[in-house]
């Protein structure tokens, strides 16, 4: 039979084991909105305060079996300029590698891709609005599902949502991308010719 002492001795090592893994549990769950955000805190604490030139949605984020994930966010650099900023992060949420694409002005979407660990990440802006080829006004429309094809004979056709600004792609293959449509339900909207094929450079994460 134990005697207080122990007793007391026993309950607080068990509650302090229960309040480290809880500890740990919180650490681990710590999200990619809150990892990122720091980022771009510790490069301008002014410009990026409370991350309100930011746009970090759950809906550009994709995983890449249980290691990998890629995490799209929308820049707003100033009053004019912006850029799309994509994030590639390991299982414990590291960020290792990171690159750029340029907002373009006019079109509905754009293009932008590169390859990491056997895969095509493709991604891009989408918008509400477009140049209309036959004026100089803009004109609305209603996106509702991308068309990739590759060289290689692959095809994919993804739903798209112009509320969510962007999307995100995994493509199971290292081909180039030969064609790339918009569509607004039947038809389409914009194609390749209307954009540029834009292949990033991926580069290695430095705080």
């Amino acid at each position: 039979m134990l005697k207080t002492g122990q007793l007391r001795i026993k309950i607080l090592l068990l509650a302090t084991m229960i309040f480290l893994v809880a500890l740990s549990g919180c650490v681990q769950k710590k999200d990619i909105y809150a990892i990122l955000l720091e980022q771009y805190e510790a490069l301008d604490t002014n410009h990026y305060e409370n991350g309100m030139n930011l746009i970090i949605s759950q809906n550009l984020q994709k995983k890449a079996g249980n290691d990998t994930t890629f995490a799209l966010v929308f820049n707003r650099i100033d009053e004019v300029d912006s850029q799309l900023d994509l994030f590639v992060l390991d299982k414990k949420l590291n960020i290792t590698h990171h690159t750029t694409a340029e907002f373009l002005i006019g079109p509905c979407y754009s293009v932008n891709s590169f390859i990491f660990e056997n895969k095509r990440v493709i991604f891009g802006e989408l918008s509400n609005v477009m140049d209309d080829k036959n004026s100089d006004e803009d004109v609305s429309v209603n996106l509702t599902n991308i068309e990739l094809k590759f060289s290689d004979g692959l095809t994919i056709n993804q739903g798209i949502n112009t509320s969510n600004q962007g999307y995100l792609i995994l493509a199971d293959t290292t081909a180039e991308i030969s064609e790339a449509n918009v569509y607004e339900h039947e038809k389409i909207i914009s194609s390749l010719a209307d954009v540029p094929n834009n292949v990033c450079e991926l580069q290695t994460y430095t705080p």
